[in-house]
């Protein structure tokens, strides 16, 4: 359980157009050419609206979800499940008496100073599709929840996750990363 003391806004955990672009490759279906994406059509996600009350305990589950992060007109041409939206990790976050999404963008948590945040973080990431079109360098310094750092067989394991503030009063050691 984390204790935050101002504002946490959940981090995207992968960018998003390439991971559209990834899973249609998944496909028997190529991907659109370079600049066939209709630029400026649809407005871009906000944080309007998606602000949760962080004066009272909140679950926040990480989870796999798809949602339309490109413009209708991207997905109408794509078998299914591609044609219900691009999957993407985000959360979930169950206040007790409220379920917000989940949603992309993340949610904002106002939190205010002096009254303890808690918040109870569940990763849900279970055999999530993108974990198989998606490989992780394992170079690459990160979280290793399986103690397998140097291993050359390719990462099976679960999908490691790191949470991080932003906008908190915490030492910099505390602000995310792998080691977090």
């Amino acid at each position: 359980m984390h204790r935050l003391l101002f504002l946490f806004r959940p981090a995207r955990v992968l960018p998003l157009v390439a991971v559209c672009l990834m899973a249609v490759s998944a496909l028997a279906v190529s991907p659109p050419a370079p600049g066939k994406i209709a630029k400026w059509v649809d407005p871009l996600p906000t944080f309007v609206g998606n602000r949760v009350d962080g004066t009272q305990p909140l679950t926040v589950t990480m989870k796999e979800f798809q949602q339309e992060v490109l413009p209708a007109s991207f997905y109408q041409g794509l078998p299914a499940p591609y044609n219900a939206g691009t999957f993407v990790w985000g959360y979930e976050i169950n206040d007790g008496a409220r379920v917000y999404g989940p949603h992309y963008p993340g949610f904002t948590v106002e939190a205010q100073r002096g009254v303890p945040t808690t918040m109870t973080y569940v990763n849900d990431l279970v055999n999530p599709y993108l974990q198989s079109v998606l490989k992780v360098d394992q170079t690459l310094h990160w979280a290793d929840p399986l103690m397998e750092m140097g291993s050359r067989e390719p990462y099976s394991g679960p999908v490691p996750t790191v949470v991080h503030l932003h906008g908190g009063e915490v030492p910099s050691a505390l602000d995310g990363g792998p080691d977090a």
